[in-house]
């Protein structure tokens, strides 16, 4: 799947989920604030089981009852009455107005009754038995007569409902029924605001993923052609000058022992600088690529950079290098690949030399702990000032040299510091030049415990 086709279903996503979301949330929140006896209000007139929409408001109207509370009545001389059942008024003016007079009881002692003389007359001449676990249901005429067990603090009570049109407040059913479809109005405009809000910001995200995308498009594209110029001309160079000098022995222009030793070693010099070149090459490909599988080992870093130091011995000898290791640490373990590590050194150490503006340099290393001690520090310090401070950010990008023109090959390939941070990122670790009287290179690594 491509960059684009993923943002595009990302997008669908954004849009789809906060519409199933606001949907869900809105529908909740009329369902359990008024939604069903709206619900049932609105339903009872159409549907043809008048009777049953009544039973359905009276079940609802019971689940309204499982709040209310029982109050104890003392009377003057100390005694405690039978407990008084305390309902809601507003509930049960509530449930009159819609047509109903309701009646509960305790066995034989009624608790609450609104009913009128006529509804207890009805009562006895229909002869209802007790309900039974569902509630019963029965009609005469225009009545309908609900009868349930509810429950209301562990106390088993039975309610009697008598419905009538003729009870009803037509105003407010009338004025009820409008405020059901208020409330799904504002949840239609609540939704649609949440879509056109997701929407926007889709829209603009879109944009600035796709000019994102493009940018890195570019960026990318002129990083390869840089690299497949950087390659082109470093191996030109030495070809041209390997070719110039094998000529002038063919012809006949080193015409003594002595220039064709020295035309030999300059062929061998560029054939070494080529080799370099092809190391150098191969090693940032198969880092950047992550081709390469790090055979990593737990080392006391401490002790690690002393035998590291110890093979360059020669090697400072010959390029008038001295080294000073200076370590704040006695032990400390990491986790890393000793060959590739290794080379992390070597092409920091040569980097120097390479570049220096003097015949000799000082390289100091210093090994710390950072501040919360979760990571070694490794300072690679030199004294010349080989580097300009606008040069700084770009050092560890592939061939990228401060010398723009490229005239200089024995400068170095511009790859050695960029398989330096690519080696040490696939160890977890970072690194970042700076400027401190001359070059500076931070390692940072993870300590292994």
């Amino acid at each position: 799947m491509t960059l684009r086709k993923k943002i595009l279903l990302s997008n669908i996503f954004m849009v789809i989920i906060p519409i199933i979301f606001t949907i869900t949330i809105g529908g909740l929140y009329i369902y359990f604030n008024n939604g069903p006896w709206l619900k049932s209000i609105n339903w009872a007139p159409k549907h043809g089981d008048v009777a049953g929409a009544k039973q359905n408001i009276i079940y609802l109207f019971e689940t309204e009852l499982s709040d209310v509370k029982w109050q104890s009545i003392i009377l003057e001389d100390g005694s405690k009455e039978d407990d008084v059942l305390e309902l809601n008024e507003e509930k049960i003016q509530e449930i009159t107005h819609l047509g109903f007079h309701l009646k509960i009881a305790s066995e034989d002692q009624i608790l609450f009754s609104n009913m009128k003389e006529q509804d207890f007359i009805l009562l006895n001449n229909m002869k209802i038995s007790e309900p039974k676990v569902d509630g019963s249901l029965h009609w005469l005429d225009n009545f309908v007569v609900i009868k349930d067990k509810i429950t209301i603090n562990q106390k088993a009570l039975v309610l009697t409902a008598v419905y009538n049109e003729k009870y009803a407040d037509r105003g407010v059913v009338n004025s009820m029924v409008p405020m059901y479809m208020v409330s799904y109005t504002v949840l239609i405009l609540f939704a649609c605001l949440a879509v056109c809000s997701v929407a926007f910001a889709a829209f603009i995200l879109s944009k600035w993923l796709n000019r994102s995308v493009d940018e890195d498009r570019k960026k990318h594209e002129k990083e390869r052609l840089e690299l497949i110029r950087g390659i082109s001309h470093d191996l030109l160079s030495p070809l041209t000058s390997i070719r110039g000098y094998t000529e002038g022995i063919l012809e006949g222009i080193a015409d003594s022992q002595q220039k064709r030793k020295k035309y030999c070693e300059a062929i061998l010099m560029r054939t070494s600088d080529m080799e370099n070149l092809t190391a150098n090459l191969a090693d940032f490909v198969h880092l950047d690529s992550r081709e390469v599988v790090l055979r990593k080992t737990a080392v006391n870093i401490v002790d690690y950079i002393k035998k590291a130091l110890k093979k360059y011995t020669l090697y400072m000898e010959n390029n008038n290098v001295t080294i000073e290791y200076n370590s704040k640490i006695k032990v400390a373990d990491v986790n890393i690949d000793i060959f590739h590590m290794d080379r992390v050194f070597n092409n920091i150490i040569e980097n120097t030399v390479k570049h220096r503006v003097t015949d000799s340099s000082t390289i100091k290393i210093n090994l710390s702990k950072t501040l919360n001690e979760e990571e070694i520090q490794i300072e690679f310090l030199d004294n010349n000032q080989g580097v300009k401070e606008g040069q700084i950010t770009r050092i560890f990008e592939s061939f990228y040299r401060g010398n723009a023109s490229r005239t200089k090959p024995e400068k170095g390939s511009g790859l050695g510091l960029a398989v330096v941070k690519s080696i040490i990122n696939q160890h977890g670790g970072s690194v970042e030049a700076f400027l401190d009287n001359g070059l500076g290179i931070r390692i940072r690594l993870p300590i292994y415990y």
